[in-house]
């Protein structure tokens, strides 16, 4: 319960309205703090919908929290308002606790804050304006705009970048197939990506530095496939294959579940801002982000924790099959947490011929093969070789 301070010289407070420190749902709609409505009802156990009001409810949620808030949480709600409008309160609960926001940790200041911002909005200002005025990074607010925004431009067909979403003119791009956008500025001109008067299209290389041109990201669809399923995986691995010829280093603590607050910008900063606002696609990132990790130390490499990580065992479980004692093979010294989709190429690469290891008769055979009949020692420092040769340890 909140409470309003007297106007007069009296000591009593006044209760004002019911509080609740986490997003609930009431007849009136989804509420938070003290009754500030994020999304109102639209009839009996039915939410508004929220298409053409996210960024709204983005902010809202960002004001109360004092920090900006993903678009994946919009996801989060859509869920939750489908099983309260089923009747199922308690599945609609799981979904709002699955957003990842906590309960408000101080609720007077926070519904304060709640209450402003939606005042802002109900008069007429911007969602924009209150990210500005609580200094809070926009670029979610600009990823809503890019992604649910119809009215935004986009490339036209035929030309780099056909389909995207830009803030380019391109109003009679139709009879200029030539054009293409510049990085050049009045103070660099000789910036990459700067046209000469002939207009002549650059072949942009990763990173604008010329080099090989960079594909398009892999798409990430609003509802994507079941979190450990094929096509999960598939989505998951396209996603490490592109960051990786993009050139991406993932900052520590930084990605889907805790803000993409340092990322670099462009298509890369484009597609993690696009997998943050879908559900689904942020199960994926602690195992895209782990696959990007430097190598470590066998201290470091045990420090690490799930989801992204699978137990590795440097002396493979096999090898009991070839003499060497359990005891030994499931020792805490022989187990190494390292990133999962490393794991499946450390995998694959033991178990197909390669030519560097070689039978009797000359013929290559697999990794796991020539490790055979070896002593612990030459089977320990091979599988140290083997994480090292995949940048996992130091």
């Amino acid at each position: 319960m909140l409470y309003r301070q007297p106007r007069d010289s009296s000591h009593a407070r006044e209760p004002i309205a019911f509080a609740s420190p986490m997003m609930i749902f009431t007849p009136q709609g989804l509420v938070l703090g003290a009754g500030t409505i994020l999304a109102p009802a639209n009839g009996a156990r039915k939410l508004k919908s929220l298409k053409g009001r996210e960024q709204d409810v983005l902010a809202l949620l960002s004001a109360a929290y004092g920090r900006a808030v993903a678009p994946s949480v919009l996801n989060n709600i859509e869920r939750a308002a489908k099983s309260w409008s089923e009747g199922d309160d308690f599945t609609a609960h799981i979904h709002l606790a699955h957003s990842g926001l906590r309960a408000l940790d101080d609720l007077p200041s926070a519904a304060h804050r709640l209450r402003m911002a939606k005042g802002v909005l109900d008069h007429g200002g911007s969602p924009r304006s209150v990210f500005e005025a609580l200094r809070l990074d926009p670029r979610y607010i600009d990823a809503l705009e890019k992604h649910y925004n119809p009215k935004q431009p986009r490339v036209p067909a035929g030309h780099p970048g056909g389909g995207q979403w830009t803030s380019e003119d391109w109003s009679g791009a139709a009879n200029a197939p030539g054009r293409v956008s510049s990085d050049a500025t009045p103070d660099d001109p000789g910036k990459a990506g700067a046209q000469d008067a002939a207009n002549e299209p650059p072949k942009p290389g990763i990173g604008h530095n010329q080099g090989p041109p960079l594909e398009p990201a892999p798409e990430v669809p609003k509802v994507g496939p079941a979190f450990n399923t094929s096509p999960f995986w598939d989505f998951t691995k396209a996603a490490v294959r592109w960051l990786g010829r993009a050139g991406w280093k993932p900052l520590v603590r930084v990605g889907i579940r805790v803000g993409i607050e340092g990322t670099v910008g462009g298509p890369v900063g484009d597609f993690l801002l696009a997998a943050e606002a879908a559900y689904w696609a942020y199960k994926a990132y602690p195992y895209i982000k782990s696959y990007f990790d430097p190598p470590k130390t066998l201290e470091e490499l045990r420090k690490n924790e799930k989801p992204g990580y699978d137990d590795h065992h440097i002396v493979e479980r096999w090898s009991k099959k070839d003499g060497v004692p359990e005891s030994k093979i499931e020792s805490p010294d022989n187990i190494v947490p390292i990133p999962k989709l490393k794991h499946w190429e450390i995998n694959n690469w033991l178990g197909k011929p390669n030519p560097k290891f070689r039978d009797e008769n000359d013929k290559p055979i697999s990794p796991r093969d020539y490790i055979k009949g070896k002593t612990w020692e030459e089977r320990y420092q091979f599988g140290l070789d083997v994480l090292r040769k995949f940048g996992v340890l130091e």
